[in-house]
């Protein structure tokens, strides 16, 4: 049982989680402030102690004020060209490590990406990112922002995407066997080829995507939105689950649920949709 005093103790520390969270956002306006308000201070000392006078002592106090000033901003502009620089360089590296072909080398990546609150929304470091070839098999990227990102050929079995941002995205020839994609956006996104196998789909949005070749034996799309995908020659078998809930058959038309169709299959040979 958490006595008073772990409590107050735990608050303490809440708080100063939120205070280092406010000085990491507003860093530079603070350094600025306080040096601007360091030559207020001196310039107020300034005219209480010359007060009066235009001598040498002024003159020299006016400029040692300078030569402050003039050190103050310069420090600042260092530290914050070393704190770009660092931080490119975490951002190079943790990039080449998410991309690698070594799966633990790719996990230990994004776990560190996840630490840093470097995964999710605008400040995301993959948005954008190459990672063809990667091997990310068993990676939790729940919700992470992977627009646009190069995932071609990449191994994602088993890997959770529960609601990622995954729009536009290159998907092309990527292993999803098992992946957790549902309610994940996908949409415009390139799945030409890509092995989905027992992927859970569930409500994605697939609109627009290209899903031509791909392998969606066993997939559950159960609510995902088709509008626009394309489907041409993709292979689908009995246990595959449609957006309506009903299992695939080779009659199946996916053009009802707003898919561009010409040729399914299921094995050899292929099936006309119509």
């Amino acid at each position: 049982m958490m006595t008073a005093q772990g409590i107050q103790n735990q608050g303490m520390d809440g708080r100063l989680q939120d205070v280092r969270a406010i000085y990491a956002e507003f860093h530079k306006f603070y350094e600025l402030f306080g040096g601007l308000s360091l030559v207020l201070v001196g310039v107020m000392i300034g005219m209480f102690i010359f007060r009066g006078s235009a001598d040498f002592q002024t003159n020299l106090y006016t400029e040692f004020l300078s030569i402050c000033l003039t050190v103050f901003v310069l420090d600042t502009r260092a530290r914050h060209r070393e704190q770009q620089r660092r931080e490119d360089d975490l951002r190079d590296r943790l990039l080449r490590e998410a991309a690698s072909t070594t799966n633990d080398t790719a996990k230990n990546a994004i776990e560190e990406l996840e630490k840093r609150d470097l995964l999710r929304g605008e400040k995301g470091w993959l948005k954008q990112a190459d990672m063809g070839g990667a091997n990310l098999n068993a990676v939790d990227m729940e919700t992470a922002n992977l627009q646009r990102v190069n995932l071609s050929r990449a191994k994602l079995e088993n890997a959770m995407l529960f609601e990622a941002d995954l729009q536009e995205a290159d998907l092309s020839g990527a292993e999803l066997r098992n992946a957790l994609l549902s309610y994940a956006n996908l949409r415009n996104a390139a799945l030409d080829n890509a092995d989905l196998r027992g992927a859970n789909l569930q409500h994605t949005v697939l609109d627009y995507a290209n899903l031509n070749f791909s392998d969606l034996r066993g997939a559950d799309l159960t609510r995902a939105s088709l509008k626009n995908a394309t489907f041409s020659e993709a292979l689908f078998d009995e246990r595959s689950i449609l957006p309506d809930g009903n299992a695939w058959t080779p009659e199946t038309d996916l053009t009802v649920f707003g898919a561009l169709i010409s040729l399914m299959r299921t094995g050899v040979p292929y099936l006309n949709a119509h």
